[in-house]
């Protein structure tokens, strides 16, 4: 067998609010990351200008630190109007964990138990 494949040949079962989970991390990465890796390095530029005007070099610290404050303000704006989607998500996942481990108490009944299936509308029941 070669090193670089996996030796598992079924795909691992899904825990509870597994996909709730994923699409937390998505929505922070996409949301609050990005933005706020663009005000960091407004705030860095801005301090740069203020040290040049500090040790007496031709300043421009007006251009960076305006620069700084749309970067914050607008990194403030995004994560302010993300805030009730994490909210949920988090509160979703605690839920899913919550019914997840209820549902597991059904194996010793013989049921099987198949958390976090994907879909619109259904519930899957097997036992």
């Amino acid at each position: 067998m070669r090193a670089d494949r996996s030796p598992l040949k079924a795909k691992s079962l899904r825990v509870p609010g597994q996909s709730s989970a994923e699409q937390l991390e998505k929505l922070i990465d996409d949301q609050i990351e990005t933005p706020g890796l663009f005000a960091a390095l407004a705030i860095v530029l801005a301090g740069l200008e203020w040290w040049r005007w500090y040790k007496h070099m031709p300043p421009q610290p007006a251009v960076f630190t305006a620069v700084a404050v749309v970067a914050i303000v607008y990194s403030a704006w995004r994560v302010w109007r993300v805030r009730p989607q994490i909210r949920a998500l988090r509160l979703g996942i605690e839920g899913e964990r919550a019914v997840g481990q209820f549902l597991e108490r059904l194996r010793a009944d013989g049921c099987h138990v198949v958390h976090d299936v994907l879909g619109e509308g259904f519930i899957l029941t097997m036992c």
